[in-house]
């Protein structure tokens, strides 16, 4: 990271930090977001095997801790290259299926997942072929939350889970 002469955006401390910590009360500014000038992404990867803590606190004031192996900020498709943020997703990989399942069930009343629908998927997944599955949230304030899990035993026991959180237009109505 170059030095923080106060020049420092949040894209440079999140890389430094290894952390990305976000208060999502209100929908974030691009400043905030890390997002620069004419760019409408942000993709902060992990440098080494120790994952990035990911700390998201919600509209209603719950607060998301997630270690992830990547998080992407960005704004809507057809935005202009400088438009509002509206979207972060935060990839998260696990070693296996007890382990992912355990995360999603502790983090159901977080994300406004049902977390009966969650532990029914886990308790269907077989041995084989490749698993998917996208639990939609009934949301939580102004977001609209996904969360998608894959198991593709072919590739190993892991899981991936990519938590989806967008708020579209909201940034620009106050909501």
């Amino acid at each position: 990271m170059p030095a923080d002469n106060g020049t420092a955006t949040a894209a440079d401390r999140f890389r430094a930090e290894q952390r990305v910590e976000l208060d999502l009360r209100t929908p974030p500014s691009r400043e905030e977001a890390g997002l620069a000038d004419g760019s409408g992404t942000l993709i902060i990867e992990r440098e080494s095997e120790r994952m990035l803590d990911v700390s998201l606190t919600l509209p209603n004031g719950a607060v998301l801790e997630v270690p992830a192996f990547g998080v992407v900020l960005s704004t809507s498709v057809d935005a202009a290259p400088d438009g509002p943020v509206e979207s972060i997703t935060v990839n998260r990989r696990v070693d296996d299926l007890a382990t992912a399942r355990a995360a999603l069930v502790a983090n159901a009343p977080t994300l406004a997942l049902d977390a009966a629908e969650v532990g029914a998927f886990f308790d269907g997944v077989q041995p084989g072929p490749r698993e998917t599955r996208v639990f939609a949230s009934a949301g939580v304030g102004y977001l609209r939350i996904d969360v998608e899990v894959r198991h593709d035993p072919l590739n190993g026991e892991h899981v991936t889970i990519d938590y989806k959180l967008d708020w579209g237009s909201a940034a620009g109505s106050g909501a």
